[in-house]
Order: structure tokens, then sequence, then C-alpha cells
């Protein structure tokens, strides 16, 4: 990628600039604040948009400005591209904008986010880059501001190690690390409940054998009692052959016996329903004569007055939605204007001209903000009356519509009632038919009843004999069942056993399998624990190393040709922390002068860069590399050796930010910068 072109409209202190970028070595100069930082935000802003925490809209967009924009033209794998992403301000806030790319003349709109993925794939970056925000690739293979740079030389080794995992791509190793111990972490969760769930094997295995006991005691004790069973089937049997003998002679002494018990019950059928049918008539006539009394013309009046009161309701409760949005409002507005009063009140500079702010304009901003904080109270607290006063007449209103409705319902009630009238006068003429009909019957039922009973008394002596023959019948019948209810006691105890035997045998079958399971469990969990983990550990240990040994390399090499002395040099540990040798001492890093800092961190980002570009070598930036400041604190002898750092990395297009006027010998380009009234321009 080569930067061609870029224009700035409303970008911090420019307000409409264009500026071209050749190939080779190009100085951008000016003094500290006149804009050469902001060209290289505008590039990554170009490049990647906004990002919440690092670079936001608001640090971009000109201060009184609403829209701004930053139009970028490269050449990348020798395509023509040119983006342009645009900022708009709504309110306090500003966001992006549509923006779109042009490839070799073919424009694509696209949004924010199409927009960094289609730039991504141009620049054949990760696609997981789609999701950060920021690049890593970008910030430590072409743009790194030397603070940044410097942090992650003095960082903690585990945030050091992670970035560079990220920055190298083998995060992932890392990644594998950690779902492996969560893998482990479940199955030994999963190995406890399965230990869990066949804890009770054994004991099943002794209940299998105690109820298999059981089963065999009861079928010992069925073939015991099924003979004597048997026996008195065969006594009940012959016993019944004798009441066939006599049964014919009190065959026609049960006949009536059964008839008089028919008659006798239907009779008594038939006295109760003429008892409850006289008594369905008496009902039936009060409750007409009850119904005939209610009068329900007030009826319509009820139905006026409860429609008006459920209008009253909804007109209520709409004014109340009305009041709670004003509230709401007035709520909004006083945070925002105490929001206001704070940041005015702990405010000394501008965040984005840096002039001072006065205190006569703090008071004054302060001053407007309470006046309207006051308004805003004063105007919540006439509406919070008003919201009082009609929450009162709406719980007055639901009593009214409440008290109507249960007066709605009980004269619904009774027109319900004034409609069920005909249906029971019809009622009532068609069951005083039926009683003259009962009243019939009854009458022959007696007679009948008479003849029977009559009948029945000269045949008294064969019941007698029928019923002493019965009743030894029945007592064999009794034995026969208490011997059934034993038989069937046995046998429901049996097939319940039977039940549990079958239950326990399927248990010892599912944890079995359970069992089984653990033992695959058991060994997966020793091998993720043994084997795989440690596999992963050493695969990117192996990586690290071999990474660590050609960054190293190229550290020392850089930082030598920074720094050409004999009394000071720089490895890197296994964690790719700067270990430092001056004059035979180990010393930290926070411990050198500034110019020997900003050396490490030069010949650090250099090696980056070039270890990076070697392990991806696929992505389409490593023709370009940008120089963040990476003099301060050298002297004049150090300002010399950038000519041999710019000769060494040969690369087709360098941008350099630097203040420092010497570089200008060394570079092939210089755009020098200058600010004036808050303006940045190139200074012809």
């Amino acid at each position: 990628m080569i930067i061609k072109k870029i224009k700035l409209e409303n970008i911090r202190s420019y307000i409409n600039q264009e500026l071209e970028f050749p190939e080779g070595s190009i100085l951008l100069s000016g003094d500290v604040g006149s804009g050469k930082s902001t060209i290289l935000l505008a590039v990554e802003f170009a490049l990647f948009g906004i990002s919440k925490g690092y670079l936001s809209g608001s640090s971009l967009l000109r201060n009184g400005k609403d829209k701004g924009s930053v139009t970028l033209n490269l050449k990348i794998n020798n395509k023509d591209v040119s983006i342009r992403r645009t900022l708009k301000r709504i309110g306090e806030n500003v966001s992006q904008d549509s923006g779109f790319i042009i490839i070799d003349g073919k424009r694509y709109d696209l949004s924010a986010m199409e927009l960094r993925q289609a730039i991504l794939e141009l620049l054949n970056y990760p696609r997981e880059s789609l999701t950060k925000s920021k690049s890593l690739i970008f910030r430590y293979t072409v743009y790194t501001p030397q603070e940044e740079m410097k942090h992650i030389l003095i960082s903690d080794n585990d945030t050091r190690l992670d970035i560079l995992r990220k920055v190298f791509g083998i995060d992932k190793y890392k990644l594998i690390k950690d779902n492996a111990k969560i893998l482990l972490a479940y199955f030994k969760e999963k190995r406890k409940e399965y230990e869990a769930m066949t804890s009770s094997l054994p004991e099943k295995e002794l209940e299998i054998s105690n109820t298999k006991d059981s089963i065999s005691k009861l079928e010992k004790e069925f073939n015991e009692i099924y003979p004597i069973l048997d026996a008195t089937k065969k006594k009940l049997a012959s016993k019944a052959n004798e009441l066939n003998n006599i049964e014919s002679n009190i065959k026609q002494y049960n006949n009536i016996k059964n008839e008089l018990g028919i008659v006798a019950y239907t009779l008594k059928e038939k006295q109760n329903d003429l008892l409850r049918t006289e008594s369905d008539i008496n009902l039936a006539i009060a409750s007409i004569e009850d119904v005939e009394k209610i009068d329900i013309s007030y009826f319509e009046k009820i139905k006026l007055d409860l429609s008006e009161k459920q209008n009253n309701l909804a007109a209520v409760e709409n004014s109340l939605k009305e009041i709670s949005y004003n509230i709401s409002v007035c709520d909004v507005n006083i945070k925002n204007s105490e929001k206001v009063r704070k940041d005015i009140f702990s405010l000394d500079k501008c965040p984005l001209c840096k002039q001072d702010v006065t205190e006569s304009h703090k008071s004054h901003i302060i001053k407007i903000e309470e006046d309207k904080i006051l308004m805003y109270e004063n105007e919540k607290s006439v509406i919070i009356k008003k919201e009082t006063s009609f929450k009162s007449d709406l719980q007055g209103i639901k009593k009214s519509i409440s008290e109507l409705e249960k007066r709605l319902f009980d004269f619904k009630l009774a027109e319900i009632k004034i409609k069920n009238n005909k249906d029971k006068k019809h009622h009532i003429s068609r069951i005083s038919g039926h009683i003259s009909e009962l009243k019939l019957s009854i009458s022959k039922l007696l007679g009948k009843q008479h003849e029977l009973e009559t009948s029945l008394s000269k045949m008294k002596d064969n019941e007698s004999e029928y019923n002493s023959i019965k009743k030894e019948i029945e007592n064999l019948y009794s034995d026969n069942t208490n011997l059934e209810v034993q038989i069937s006691v046995i046998k429901s105890k049996i097939f319940h056993f039977e039940s549990i035997l079958e239950k326990l045998e399927k248990e010892i079958e599912k944890q079995s399998l359970i069992k089984n399971k653990l033992y695959d469990l058991i060994t997966l969990q020793n091998w993720l624990d043994s084997s795989f983990i440690n596999l992963v550990v050493n695969i990117e240990k192996h990586m690290m190393l071999k990474i660590n040994a050609d960054f190293n390399q190229l550290f020392d090499r850089w930082f030598k040709i920074l720094m050409d002395s004999e009394n000071i040099s720089i490895r890197l540990d296994e964690n790719f922390s700067p270990l430092i040798d001056q004059n035979g001492f180990n010393i930290e890093y926070e411990n050198l002068s500034g110019g020997e800092k900003t050396a490490a961190a030069l010949a650090y980002r250099l090696a980056l860069n070039q270890v990076i570009n070697t392990l991806v070598s696929s992505i389409n930036t490593r023709d370009l590399i940008i120089l963040d400041e990476p003099t301060d604190g050298f002297s004049e002898d150090q300002l010399d050796r950038i000519r041999l750092v710019l000769n060494e990395l040969n690369t087709r297009q360098t941008i350099i930010v630097s203040h420092e006027s010497k570089i200008e010998s060394f570079v092939d380009t210089i755009i020098k910068l200058n600010k004036e009234n808050n303006i940045s321009q190139i200074i012809p």
C-alpha cells in the first residue's frame, strides 16, 4: 500500500487541505501543535473509522463544525483506491456517516462497518480485525505513536505477551489452552456427576438379590395355598348341585319375591318423584311471583351513567400520561443543565484549543444553567400538583365505575330471570300432567304389591329351606373368596417385586453404561490434562522462541545502528522484555536517558515491523511505514543515524513526523506545516 493523497475537510485544525505523498522518504515538518499528528490520525480514520475509547469522532471533527470528511487516495496491488469517510454532529455527539470507496474507477457506497470490511479485504488483514476497536497489525507494522511503543516496553509480562500474541497472530494457542482448561473443568464436574450417578450401583445389585429371594418365598407360599383353594372349589360345586335339586321347588317363590322387590322399589321411586315434582311446581310459582315484582326501567340510565364515567376515565388517564411525559422532560433538562454547570465549573482550559477559560465566562455559563434549573424545577412542581389532583379524580371515577358495573350486573341477572319466566310457566303446565300420571301409577302399584305379598306368605316354608342351603353355600363362597384373595395378594406381591426387579435391572444397565462413560471420560480427562494442553504449550513456546530469536536479532541490530556505543547493549528475555546492560551492569528501561529510551522504543518498533511483515507475508501494507516523532530526546549524533535507518529500511514509502530540522537533509520530500489562528496549512 502506498499513500498518494489525502484531503481533510473540517478535521481538527484543518478546514480544507489537500496533501500529496510521493514515494520515497517524506518528512512532515512543523512546530509542536502544527497539525502533523492530525494527518496520521486522519489516515487511520479513513482506513478503519472511529473506535470507542481510542479515536472518537468528537476528537476529529473541528470545533463549531457540523460536518467533516477525510478522502484518502491509495495504491494497493496496482489498484487505484479512493476512500472517503464522513463525520456529522448531532447535538453533542459526533458519529460516522455513510461513505464510499472507489476501486479502479468503480464506486461503492457503503456503511461505516461495510467500508471497514472492504478495506480489510484490500489490505488482506485477518477477518477478525473487523470486530476489534483497532487493527493491531496496522498499529505495529505501519503507524505506531512513539509513546504507545514505549508503553508496551514497560507493560507487565502478561499484558505484553497478550498484545504480541495478537500481533503475531498466535493468540489462538492461548485461546486453545483456555478453552481446554474450561473443557477440563467441565470434564471434572461431569466426572463427579457420573460418579454420583453410579455410587448406588453396589446397593442396587444387593437389592436385586434380596428382591429375588422375596419372589422365591412368595412362590412357595402360593404353591401351599393353591391346593386348599382347589379343594374348596370342589366342595362348593357339590353344594351347588344340592341347591339345584331343590331350586325348582322355590323357583316360583324367588320369582314372586323378586317381582315384589321390583314393585316396592318402583313404588318408592314413583312416590319420591311425586314429592319432587310437587316441590318443583311450588318453587317455580314462587320464583315467577318474585321476578314479576322486579322493575328494570332504571337499567338504561345505569348504562348511560357507566358510559359517561368510562369516557371520563379515559380522559383523565390520557392527561396523566401527558403529565408523566412532561415531568420526564423537566428531569432530563435539569440533568443536562447540572452536567453543563459541573463540567464548566471544573474546566480550566479548553480541551480542544488549549486556551484558558476565564472565571467570568464560567460564571456566566453557570448562571444561565442555574436559571434554567430553577425554571425547570418550578415547572415540574406545578405539573406534580396537577398530577396529584388528576390521580385523586382517577380514584373517584374508578370507584363510581365499579359501583355502576355491579348494579348493571344485578340488572342483567334480573333481565335473564324475566326472560326465563315464560319457560317456567310452560314447565309448570307440563309437570302438572306428569303429577296426575304418577298418582294413577302409584295406585296400581299398591294393588300389585298387596297381591304379591299375599302369594308370598303362602310359600314361607319353601323360602326357609332355600335360605338354609343358600347360607351354607355363602359360607363356602366366603372361604373360597378368602383363599382367592390370598392368592391374588400373593400374585400382586410377586408382580410388584418383579416390577421392582425389572426397574432395578434397567437402572443397573443404565448405571453400567454411565460407568463405561465415566471410564471414557477419565481417559479423555487424563489425556487432555497430561498430553494435549502440554502439546499446545510446547507448540506455542516453540513458535514464541523462534519469533523471539528473530525479534531479538533485529532488535539488537536496530539498537546498535541507533546507539553506536560499546558501553550499552540490549536484548530480549523470553517475555520479550528488554534486558539492558550498561558498563557491565543490568539496568531498568525506566533508568535510561530520554534519547536511549527513544532509541530502544524505535528499535523495538522497527524489529516488530519486520517480524510481523515476515510472519504475515500476505498483508498489503508492507511497502509503507510511518514514524511518529521517532527522535524525541536524540543527540546530534543519533539524529545523524536516522539517515542509516532510512537507508536500511528500504521501503517504497516512509513517512516521518518530526519537528527536528536536521532530518530534512535525510529525506526525499519535505512537507512543512504551520498553524495560525487555530488553522493548519502547508507552507509553500
